[in-house]
């Protein structure tokens, strides 16, 4: 209390460089970081650790936890400079809200609308490639839960040809499970098929992260419930028997619910 505004500014950056300094790990200690970083009005660094703090909380599941600490790192994003890197900031964070949203709100709420209306308005302005599978997908959910297939099926589309593009199997495996999900509601039941098998066929290449963590769903599992949708519709009843047997035992033996 003795302090004035000057000096307090001064020690929290003190305290807080010198805590990046002891820890070998200072993501480990993140949101003590985002606090003094923030009151050193040092508003970059902080947000970055609260968008680490955020991730630790949605992987602990708390995700109202999460939501919070996005909210505050919005917030703290309003005093920065335009700017590509402001602007790169707020779309991790609102990619990072995406599927939080996803999963507290609902598929088809207004909230969840406005994230991925946002950072696809963002991606577009600073054109960033490597952000846009992740905005097409979520904007890609929102669209066909509301039931607006023809919609969803351009998303879907852009998609896959995005996918291709970065050369990236998680992208492609969930492209391809949105493809297939899509022209199975739209009754295209064949094609629906040979994406679902694309998708799984994808998966049996190496994994760079965690696709439940990156898009808010699992396209592996989805694709091969699809595969097994399209064939009973299309007459194929042995096979998708033997499909849903196979998924049945795989979720049995799986501790993570499904």
């Amino acid at each position: 209390e003795q302090l004035d505004e000057v000096e307090r500014v001064h020690w929290h950056e003190q305290v807080a460089e010198a805590l990046v300094q002891l820890h070998d790990e200072p993501n480990q200690i993140a949101l003590p970081l985002a606090r003094h970083y923030e009151q050193a009005q040092a508003f970059e660094p902080a947000v970055r650790y609260l968008h680490e703090a955020a991730v630790q909380a949605v992987h602990r599941y708390a995700h109202q936890a999460a939501i919070a600490l996005i909210d505050e790192a919005l917030a703290l994003l309003e005093r920065l400079e335009n700017g590509r890197s402001r602007d790169l900031l707020e779309l991790d964070m609102l990619l990072l809200a995406g599927p939080v949203q996803l999963a507290t709100e609902g598929y088809s709420s207004q909230v969840v609308c406005d994230v991925y209306h946002r950072a696809d308005q963002l991606n577009r302005t600073i054109e960033n490639l490597p952000h846009q599978p992740s905005v097409l997908s979520g904007l890609w959910i929102y669209y066909l839960v509301r039931g607006d297939i023809d919609h969803a099926l351009q998303l879907a589309r852009q998609f896959v040809q995005t996918s291709y593009t970065l050369r990236k199997i998680n992208n492609r495996i969930a492209s391809h499970y949105a493809m297939a999900t899509t022209l199975f509601f739209n009754g295209s039941f064949e094609d629906a098929l040979h994406h679902a098998k694309l998708a799984t066929k994808h998966s049996e290449s190496e994994q760079e992260v965690d696709l439940v963590q990156l898009f808010g769903v699992d396209p592996v599992t989805g694709s091969l419930c699809y595969q097994a949708f399209a064939l009973a519709f299309m007459g194929d009843f042995v096979q998708s028997s033997k499909l849903i047997s196979n998924l049945m035992t795989t979720w049995g033996n799986n501790q993570t619910p499904i």
